[in-house]
């Protein structure tokens, strides 16, 4: 006989529940067909975790209360269990149909009773039987799934890179009240803990902590460790923020992981969601070491989820101050927060930032090392030199773990060292271009101070563009100071400042307005002459913006900065 078969889950981990259930039934008859998941609102009862819903067609021998009592028995051995009426479960299988019967018992009413008010099951049958009619209401599958109200709580789970991608692309940013890791605790939690199955460098700071993250992790790698690396933000694939001894994580790869978090259900935001995939992925390669980069401050991030054997520190300098504090010391607090009892702390600041962590320090009995203003090793431009002195100092401290970086990795670290959107020099169309990531004032001045030694007596050109929250008349002082035209435009970033903002603070003669990215590189490469130097700068979302249209496509941000 045939029958179909509707799936749930909504406690644990959704997709096992499910594909586990499937294995069972097979005691019962032959599984012919599955739909994909869909994840689902909850029908009743407010504010419990959403559903996974699959439907399945079966043969079967048995009777339809054999059948049901088959069917309760996969949902006892996946351990059914509901808190209260209508609440979560591990499981929940219904009878829709049985061949063209009717049956009304008090055990079993088949077709099941309420089918066509029922989006969460109608999706998932129309994928299989579009074209089964209804014994009753005498209507096709598809028929009933169109006319069913609830549809915008119904969405097909992603089956493979680019959907999963455009999901997460959509998920809402962390909100204010919500900032801090008690989320991602408990994703991991559900995860299994792996961030507690290999050591990490913890690495927090204003400017250059992506790269002294690098840095760090390619020494590690050259000296023999299997090291994980997690950086933030992407320029232009989110696949660069997770690697392993230098290899970005695999399409195939990142989908599973993908699978694997969102089947618990968890509300992250998308810097949440990949911070626990990184973690995971660091585990199941077996990491002997990770390098993990914070995303915000460093007490109240998502990637504050352990005792780091090293917490590094770099420079500290005003930003988001919103959230972190306006000034230097409560914003270097918030970045000692990452130094936990009982690790080793690295820090490359001065003044009020090196007072606020060094208390922390203290408060906590942690060794505290400074960065040592000295040439690190060959190798390395002037412009990472600073980076590079502090993921040395962080090498030596890791030796108090037992980790062995020698002088020599170091050197193969650096050697070759070009990170993307970080002075990242390019040709395009005979002119020179640098790409870099500066967006705030501390930054920009290093980047241009840099840019001005590597080619001295060239005239600057820039197109620059910046998020709402930055300082956009301490950036407009230097833009004006440093460059003959400035090109102001607007990053395709929700979070994006308009071009005017900064043009408020520059001179007519020295600004122009073009607010579309593309037209904006245009004209500045049209303008500029043969030994001019055109910098693109002010966010990692411009340079995504323009690395995009140089190779024929659109970038696509996250949602990711708290709001």
């Amino acid at each position: 006989m045939r029958v179909f078969l509707s799936l749930g889950s909504n406690l644990g981990d959704r997709r096992a529940n499910i594909a586990s259930a499937l294995a069972l039934l097979r005691r019962a008859g032959r599984v012919e067909k599955i739909s994909p998941l869909y994840e689902t609102e909850p029908m009743y009862l407010a504010g419990q975790p959403r559903f996974y819903n699959a439907a399945a067609q079966l043969e079967t021998r048995l009777s339809p209360e054999d059948l049901l009592a088959s069917t309760a028995g996969v949902e006892k051995e996946l351990k059914r269990r509901r808190t209260r009426p209508n609440g979560p479960r591990t499981m929940d299988i219904d009878i829709l149909f049985y061949g063209n019967g009717i049956i009304g018992s008090p055990d079993l009413a088949v077709p099941h009773p309420g089918l066509a008010e029922r989006a969460f099951v109608l999706f998932p049958l129309a994928d299989i039987a579009p074209d089964f009619i209804h014994p009753v209401l005498g209507k096709s599958v598809l028929s009933l799934k169109r006319s069913c109200p609830g549809a915008a709580g119904v969405r097909r789970l992603p089956e493979r890179y680019a959907e999963a991608l455009d999901w997460l692309y959509a998920l809402k940013p962390s909100s204010r009240k919500n900032y801090g890791p008690a989320a991602e605790k408990k994703m991991l939690r559900a995860l299994g803990d792996p961030q507690e199955d290999y050591p990490c460098a913890h690495v927090a700071g204003s400017n250059g902590k992506t790269s002294t993250s690098m840095l760090l992790a390619r020494a590690l790698t050259a000296s023999g460790y299997r090291t994980g690396l997690y950086i933030s933000p992407h320029v232009s694939d989110p696949r660069e923020r997770i690697s392993v001894d230098g290899e970005k994580i695999g399409r195939g790869e990142f989908f599973r992981l993908f699978r694997k978090v969102s089947s618990f259900g968890a509300e992250l935001s998308f810097f949440e969601f990949l911070t626990a995939m990184a973690f995971l992925h660091f585990s199941r390669k077996n990491a002997e070491i990770a390098v993990i980069e914070a995303g915000l401050g460093g007490r109240l991030d998502a990637t504050s989820v352990m005792t780091p054997a090293a917490a590094v520190i770099t420079g500290v300098s005003m930003e988001h101050s919103d959230l972190l504090g306006g000034d230097l010391t409560r914003i270097a607090r918030h970045k000692a927060g990452i130094i936990k009892k009982g690790t080793v702390a690295v820090v490359n600041a001065g003044g009020p930032a090196l007072a606020a962590v060094s208390r922390r320090a203290k408060a906590l009995g942690v060794p505290l090392f400074r960065v040592a203003r000295q040439a690190a090793c060959r190798g390395v431009s002037g412009y990472q030199a600073e980076n590079l002195e502090t993921a040395a100092e962080a090498a030596r401290v890791l030796s108090r773990r037992g980790f062995c970086v020698t002088r020599r990795a170091l050197e193969r670290a650096a050697a070759g060292f070009a990170p993307p959107g970080r002075f990242e020099e390019r040709r395009v169309r005979g002119r020179t271009v640098v790409f870099d990531g500066a967006h705030n004032p501390a930054a920009l001045e290093r980047f241009f101070s840099a840019l001005l030694v590597r080619y001295p007596g060239r005239r600057v050109l820039c197109v620059a563009g910046v998020m709402r929250d930055k300082d956009a008349r301490g950036l407009a002082g230097i833009f004006g100071a440093n460059c003959g035209l400035v090109i102001l435009t607007r990053p395709s970033s929700y979070r994006a400042a308009e071009p005017e903002t900064l043009a408020a603070y520059l001179s007519p003669q020295t600004a122009r307005i073009i607010k579309d990215p593309a037209r904006a590189f245009k004209t500045a490469l049209e303008s500029a002459g043969p030994g001019d130097i055109l910098a693109v700068c002010g966010s990692f979302y411009l340079i995504s913006d323009i690395k995009a249209h140089l190779a024929g496509r659109k970038a696509s941000f996250p949602r990711e900065m708290i709001v």
